[in-house]
Order: structure tokens, then C-alpha cells, then sequence
């Protein structure tokens, strides 16, 4: 599944080390999933049912900057392109935002963040995209140049629930099965 049409530069981010998700950033030049992009885990995503996303977020206070130590809050968002036509701006897509209050004072602070969705019933199986934006500033969209923060995209899967694959097979042997039997039965002289 190709990724979400946008140009390499639309997310970078000027800084690596004021807020970011997982082990480390990078400056988000590339499209696509990149070796720093580690700050989400995730198990199936069914549709018409829940999904738990885990998420690490750090952030940097700088006690030499009496003006960043007053931005108490970080910003996140995450967007999944659950109709998978590249872009993360229709309704429901933006499934998760969230405002993390620090304390003032230089040193890492670290958040361990769990959140339930609701993968919509028309979701489409296959292949697909999460992102996922920290920042001080409160208005983030999925795509657009920031001074400061990071960008993480994630691919992910939709996949049919388990029980509804049984029942196709299910089916499916049933009606070859019949096939079968019909052949059979004209082959021994039937109608």
C-alpha cells in the first residue's frame, strides 16, 4: 500500500530535542516509515471492534530558556487512513488527541500513554497508515512544516475478524461442495 501523497518536506521538523515519540527523531525529510519511528505499538486493528495503541513521549525542558519552561503542555495527535485514499482528512480519521501537562525545570519527562479506538465497521482490510504528531503547539494537522517536534507514521493492517474467515471458508467448502454433488448427480443420469 502506497504511502499518503505528500511532499518529503510538508512534516520536518527544525529541531530533534525539545519532543518526540519512542528512542529518538529525525528530521522527517522522507515519506514513509523511518528506522527512529518506534514510539507506537499496536496489535489487529477489526473493524467494528476496539484497538489498544501504546505510545512513549518525551519532552525536554531547558532551564536556560525561561520562556519554553512556561509551555507547561505538549500536543499530540494521531490520524489512521482508515479508507486508505491517501490522505488522513476525512471524518474519524483523527483518533486520538492529547494534552500532556510538565512540570517547569530542565530534564526528560516521559510519558507511558494507552488509548482505546473504535476501528469503524467500513474500514478497509489491507494495508494502511497511522501518524502521529507531538508538538507544543496546540493546532497540529497531518501535515504542514513546525518549528519544533516530531512526526511518526506507522503502517498498519485491517484485518477481517477471525470468526468471519471461518464462516467464508465454511461457506466457500459448502458451495463447492454442492458443485460438486451436482456434477455427480447429472454424471449418474439426475436432472
Amino acid at each position: 500500500h502506497s504511502f499518503p501523497t505528500r511532499r518529503a518536506s510538508d512534516l520536518r521538523s527544525s529541531t530533534t530535542s525539545w519532543q518526540w515519540f519512542g528512542s529518538g527523531v529525525d528530521s522527517e525529510y522522507t515519506t514513509g516509515h523511518d528506522p527512529e519511528d518506534d514510539g507506537f505499538s499496536l496489535g489487529s486493528l477489526i473493524p467494528g471492534e476496539q484497538a489498544t495503541i501504546n505510545l512513549v513521549a518525551h519532552s525536554r525542558r531547558q532551564s536556560y530558556s525561561p520562556w519554553y519552561n512556561h509551555l507547561l503542555y505538549e500536543h499530540m495527535k494521531v490520524w489512521i487512513d482508515w479508507n486508505q485514499d491517501k490522505d488522513f482528512s476525512d471524518s474519524g480519521e483523527n483518533v486520538f488527541t492529547y494534552s500532556w501537562k510538565l512540570s517547569a525545570g530542565y530534564g526528560i519527562k516521559t510519558l507511558h500513554k494507552s488509548f482505546d479506538i473504535l476501528v469503524p465497521t467500513d474500514a478497509l482490510l489491507g494495508s494502511t497508515w497511522l501518524r502521529a504528531r507531538i508538538a507544543c503547539q496546540n493546532t497540529l494537522y497531518p501535515t504542514g512544516y513546525r518549528t519544533q517536534g516530531e512526526v511518526e507514521d506507522h503502517e498498519v493492517n485491517v484485518v477481517p475478524e477471525p470468526g468471519s474467515m471461518i464462516l467464508l471458508g465454511s461457506l466457500a467448502t459448502g458451495l463447492f461442495g454442492m458443485a460438486g454433488l451436482r456434477k455427480k448427480f447429472k454424471k449418474e443420469g439426475g436432472r
